[in-house]
């Protein structure tokens, strides 16, 4: 796919991230095109199995891939607050995360967020603009604080 920008200057900001996978993909021809502060339709509840802890849910998904066109690749929004699956009643949210579908980045949106390290006990407090990033298999206490919060995340896995 061939695409042009065209970038009024002083400069440009993008989050981007390139992909390529040993692994065979399915390949996607849309370009998808969308805001951070867009609403779509069709959210879903976020639920997985966390290897130590069973079935899970926490917020809710929209899944911009579901797969790449080089390999396994997931991407998409997440949000938490009230009202929300597996959210406490003020929106908040407090799960052990291990990322067990692959290597995690999120560029966090909205929100404020606590990210605890349970192997070294480092904390890590969060909000809107930052950017995490989780190896698979590395245990953390993720918490989101309420009312609401939101983040882009890919999950990578060759």
């Amino acid at each position: 796919m061939v695409l042009t920008w065209d970038i009024d200057a002083p400069f440009l900001k993008k989050f981007w991230i390139l992909w390529d996978s040993p692994l065979p993909g399915v390949k996607e021809d849309d370009v998808y095109v969308g805001h951070i502060s867009d609403n779509p339709d069709n959210w879903e509840p976020f639920a997985w199995d966390e290897p130590e802890h069973g079935s899970m849910i926490c917020g809710e998904l929209f899944k911009l891939r579901a797969t790449g066109s080089t390999g396994t690749l997931l991407c998409g929004l997440w949000r938490a607050g009230v009202g929300i699956a597996g959210c406490e009643p003020d929106g908040s949210t407090i799960v052990t995360y291990t990322s067990p579908l692959g290597d995690e980045i999120e560029l966090l949106l909205e929100g404020h967020f606590q990210v605890v390290d349970e192997a070294t006990g480092e904390t890590h407090e969060l909000k809107g603009g930052d950017i995490l990033a989780i190896p698979s298999g590395a245990k953390i206490t993720w918490s989101s604080k309420a009312p609401f919060a939101k983040k882009f995340w890919l999950i990578a896995n060759a």
